[in-house]
């Protein structure tokens, strides 16, 4: 019945609405015109809604994918100039690949222009893999980087643009000073691979770099049917386009009243200053047991993605954060971007994705000396298992999917900017698919690749969920707005991982 009266209500003004976008849409389209003969052959095209969105914001998000990896070295009989033989072999890399495979992957060499409102492509950048492929010498006063000073460093480089004054689209850049590991006997040099947000999602730029970097090994290749359980959304399906559109009003209305309870990890007005910080499986000081927890629990309860876990385990690191600050919301309105095609063999640089917004419940975290404790944690389970069922609801994905590619096109900067903070989410999550061994560029195998997202809007706090090497890599963007220091946040991470060890310890190691 809601949605029956959002949708009367909506009706009177949805010629208004048409007749704006339509507007816009015919601005864009002479705008397009006028660009095109500004720069002849090597204009290309607009941007379109799902590219576009995220130069929203630069000054503050900067809109890059980062991708952190690891190449060990002996310290006593180590590799000579290890950092430079490792650049050497990304130039020749790339040098080849835009060789031979220049038309496939043109959009990574595109320049991203901004003019009236509008981001547009075009071919003149004419990129030498030498100029964005970079050594980075830290500040530091010793021979060795701690593992604070390099996630200080991580949290300058996220924020840092691009080369070509941020209109190119990528860049590696190679740390010649590393860290030291295993007592002192390893030393690894970090790696930053990072890519615009419009080049294509975190899956199109996972497996470019898995398919085409790295060695390419056929069986590290993505299977075409790698999201074919978590996507079932009937898209050519007339009817089900139909229901989208009836529901597209109570949903609109819905997401601008929804709003996280009051708390102190929410954020009106986002800054430019960044804090990353990340942990692994490894880091913890017994192993953490995330793989064979998801057995026990699917065994429990059939269809529990490992991003309802996941949230489960946050939910109740939460509480327990709010809770020692006096803080007691009773939910969390949280982002979860979920891609919207199943994979084809041939790798294409996309966005296709959505990102729907849900509120989940914040519940008491797992307590050992609770005769009750399994019941419970299954409870929780099947609600976040249910939460997410919504999140991913063909109707919901196709609404927000709408949204994206039909307003985000149309609607010029200015206005953009101004709808995205009527949306009110404290955190989003990214759940990327598994990489269960490690990867290899040239003869250098890249150790604990760390994987994270840029933030959008308002959003404060930005969780990855990344399963490397068959560990748990955890990624945590924030604004220093929401958390203050990296240790703030390495705190947080280490709370889910213990969160996450005692639901293994409920289930019974």
């Amino acid at each position: 019945m809601e949605r029956f009266f959002a949708f009367l209500f909506f009706l009177p003004f949805s010629p208004v609405l048409l007749l704006v976008v339509l507007m816009l849409r015919v601005y864009r389209k002479i705008l397009s015109c006028v660009l095109r003969m500004k720069h002849g052959d090597c204009f290309v095209g607009m941007l379109d809604g799902r590219d576009a969105m995220w130069g929203l914001e630069e000054h503050k998000n900067c809109g890059v994918v980062n991708i952190v990896a690891f190449v060990e070295d002996s310290v006593v009989n180590g590799e000579n100039d290890l950092p430079g033989n490792l650049r050497r072999v990304f130039i020749q890399r790339f040098d080849k690949l835009i060789a031979d495979k220049r038309d496939q992957y043109r959009k990574g060499l595109l320049r991203r222009n901004r003019a009236f409102g509008y981001f547009y492509w075009t071919d003149d950048l004419n990129i030498q893999p030498s100029d964005v492929i970079r050594l980075i010498e830290p500040d530091t006063n010793g021979a060795y980087l701690s593992e604070l000073e390099l996630r200080e460093l991580a949290s300058r480089i996220t924020t840092s643009m691009l080369p070509y004054n941020h209109e190119a689209l990528w860049e590696i850049l190679v740390l010649t000073t590393p860290i030291l590991e295993d007592h002192g006997n390893v030393q690894k040099y970090p790696i930053f691979l990072r890519f615009h947000h419009s080049m294509g999602d975190g899956v199109a730029i996972l497996r470019f770099v898995m398919e085409e970097v790295m060695n390419p090994t056929e069986k590290w290749k993505f299977s075409p049917n790698l999201n074919a359980k978590s996507v079932p959304h009937q898209t050519n399906n007339l009817s089900i386009w139909l229901k989208a559109l009836y529901e597209f009003p109570a949903h609109i209305i819905r997401i601008l009243l929804i709003r996280s309870d009051k708390n102190s990890l929410d954020t009106n007005e986002i800054t430019p200053h960044k804090m990353v910080c990340w942990k692994n499986e490894s880091s913890v000081h017994t192993k953490l047991p995330w793989l064979p927890l998801l057995e026990k629990i699917q065994a429990r309860q059939s269809g529990v993605a490992y991003s309802s876990v996941f949230l489960t385990a946050l939910s109740g690191t939460l509480h327990n954060y709010f809770n020692a600050r006096g803080e007691h919301p009773g939910a969390l309105t949280i982002a979860l971007p979920i891609r919207m095609k199943y994979e084809e063999m041939e790798l294409k640089l996309e966005n296709a994705f959505a990102t729907p917004m849900e509120r989940i419940p914040i519940r008491p975290g797992v307590q050992l000396d609770d005769p009750c404790r399994q019941q419970k944690l299954i409870s929780k389970l099947a609600a976040m298992k249910q939460t997410t069922k919504i999140l991913r609801s063909t109707t919901n994905l196709l609404i927000t999917h709408l949204m994206t590619i039909s307003l985000a096109a149309a609607f010029p900067m200015p206005i953009l900017h101004y709808l995205s903070k009527l949306f009110h989410i404290t955190a989003s999550v990214s759940a990327m698919p598994m990489l269960k061994k490690n990867l290899q560029v040239g003869p250098y195998e890249l150790k604990n690749m760390i994987f994270w997202p840029p933030a959008f809007g308002t959003v404060g706090l930005n969780f990855s969920v990344f399963i490397y090497d068959n560990q748990l890599q955890l990624a945590l963007l924030a604004d220093r707005s929401v958390l203050k220091s990296v240790e703030e946040g390495m705190d947080l991470l280490e709370e889910i991982m213990r969160e996450i060890e005692r639901m293994d310890m409920v289930f019974g190691r």
